[in-house]
């Protein structure tokens, strides 16, 4: 079983195939609260992506490799990948343990915001608006690699919620991207996501050998 992460969740360089996990890494799932220990899972290794570049940002995508295949039951459910080039309005959430606040508490239950991607031109337009009037500087924005969303000020990610899935929210839901980077926390400017369908290569050779293990 895999799980996708973004990458500077690990700061090693990592070659492939898995690496062993650190000793710190555990998994908890199937649940909303912060703290608990009802479905504990553990990794035997994590590949991270070979051209990771934390200057820029870019190629931040990992894969965590369980010990075991995951029990699926009313509230453990996997989710399909996208693999659309999606830039366009749609309407999306993403769950996850954020800081309410910029550097404020972490909640005790698992957060969620129903959200809506934007367009590359729309990102990029956002993003210097934001910059021209904050002085802020930011990296690159890579529309082929990256896509892009924005609600309104006081709704967005915040520190924590880094590697959570960006999910549609219609029909078949699928995981479209990766939450990377943005501007904290929720300040009107658009937050990064990994884009899921440009590294449908990196999942495939990583996922492949796992796969053929459990025929």
């Amino acid at each position: 079983m895999v799980k996708l992460v973004k990458y500077h969740l690990n700061r090693e360089a990592i070659d492939h195939p898995a690496q062993p996990k650190p000793r710190s890494l555990r998994g908890s799932i199937g649940s909303k609260y912060w703290v608990s220990t009802k479905y504990i899972i553990d990794f035997q290794g994590f590949v991270n992506h070979p051209k990771w570049n934390s200057f820029t940002i870019k190629n931040d995508i990992g894969i965590l490799i369980t010990k075991r295949e995951i029990q699926y039951n009313d509230v453990i459910q996997p989710i399909a990948l996208s693999l659309k080039f999606i830039d366009r309005s749609v309407t999306s959430f993403v769950t996850g343990w954020g800081d309410l606040e910029v550097f404020g508490q972490t909640p005790d239950r698992l957060q969620m915001l129903i959200t809506s991607t934007i367009t590359s031109e729309q990102c990029v337009a956002s993003v210097r608006n934001y910059t021209s009037g904050t002085g802020v500087a930011a990296p690159p924005y890579d529309p082929k690699t990256e896509i892009c969303t924005l609600l309104s000020k006081g709704h967005g990610m915040c520190h924590g919620d880094s590697g959570s899935a960006l999910m549609t929210y219609y029909g078949l839901r699928t995981q479209i991207g990766i939450v990377s980077w943005g501007f904290p926390c929720a300040r009107g400017a658009p937050d990064f996501f990994t884009r899921v369908s440009a590294f449908t290569d990196f999942i495939y050779d990583v996922v492949r050998p796992f796969s053929l293990q459990i025929q």
